[in-house]
């Protein structure tokens, strides 16, 4: 009899010391409603934004440890680092699409681990208390606007077609090519006009006019001239090489409501008579 007593005894042991052994160590459950986002196709230099959501379906408070993106274009923003058996919570990813192109895919890596109360999860031992992983994807598809290489393209179509009405004996100017760009012999300018839209009366917009260089030989933006009201303009960038755009910047600073319009004219070195620009937008 007593020896069955002991028994009995050493068995409610081992089975608390079992149970407590598993309670302390139950593994994290973090469940992600999707693992996986695709933006689509995005532009270049865009900001982009998606929210994760997840829920802790174990039995224990879950710390998230650091939720660490694959480079700097990417940030991630959590509602709450600790979650509570049965809570949900989100993480909200952002992405710069920067000076991507073409398709791209980014990586978020999640770290998380049981909660130990009263410890920042932070400087918990790794070794220690290992956390687990959780990876979640970010795919998109980058458009980008290859200004440079439609500008050089336009301006060899146009010097050749000038080349054959030339041999031709032709006597009248070549018909203005229509398209995206202001042209003054080997210099090209995006975009042919500046449209600003509506404007809030007090604030200011700016928007960039770009030159690009055809031939071998450097030019250079001499001179600007504006003329519209409430706008200003100045050289941001004078040279015009054949690998290098040259810049001009004009800000508009409405003062009274009305549609308003413009242009500029900008002189390039060796020639007399200007490229211009029209330029134009509404005061609200």
């Amino acid at each position: 009899m007593l020896r069955s007593k002991r028994i009995l005894s050493i068995n409610i042991i081992m089975l608390f010391v079992l149970f407590s052994f598993s309670s302390a160590y139950a593994m994290p459950k973090l469940f992600f409603e999707e693992s996986a986002h695709n933006f689509g196709k995005i532009k270049q230099g865009s900001i982009n934004k998606h929210t994760f959501k997840f829920e802790n379906k174990g039995d224990t408070p879950i710390d998230i440890v650091e939720a660490k993106p694959t480079c700097g274009c990417t940030a991630a923003l959590l509602t709450s680092q600790t979650i509570m058996p049965g809570d949900s919570g989100e993480m909200e990813i952002t992405f710069n699409s920067g000076k991507f192109k073409n398709k791209v895919r980014k990586t978020v890596e999640v770290k998380f681990r049981d909660s130990i109360p009263g410890v920042d999860p932070k400087l918990i031992d790794e070794e220690k208390y290992p956390t687990k992983k959780f990876n979640l994807l970010l795919d998109a598809f980058v458009e980008y606007d290859d200004a440079k290489s439609r500008a050089i393209k336009l301006g060899r179509e146009l010097a050749m077609k000038r080349s054959k009405e030339k041999q031709a004996g032709a006597q009248k100017s070549p018909a203005p090519a229509v398209s995206d760009h202001a042209t003054h012999s080997a210099i090209v300018a995006e975009p042919v006009k500046l449209s600003f839209g509506s404007i809030k009366i007090g604030t200011d917009s700016k928007k960039s006019i770009k030159f690009f260089n055809n031939s071998t030989k450097p030019s250079s933006v001499e001179k600007i001239m504006l003329s519209a009201p409430y706008a200003s303009a100045m050289i941001i960038k004078k040279d015009i090489k054949k690998n290098s755009a040259g810049e001009v910047r004009v800000i508009v600073h409405p003062k009274e409501q009305g549609a308003f319009s413009g242009s500029v004219s900008i002189y390039v070195l060796g020639s007399k008579d200007p490229i211009r620009v029209p330029i134009g937008w509404t005061a609200k």
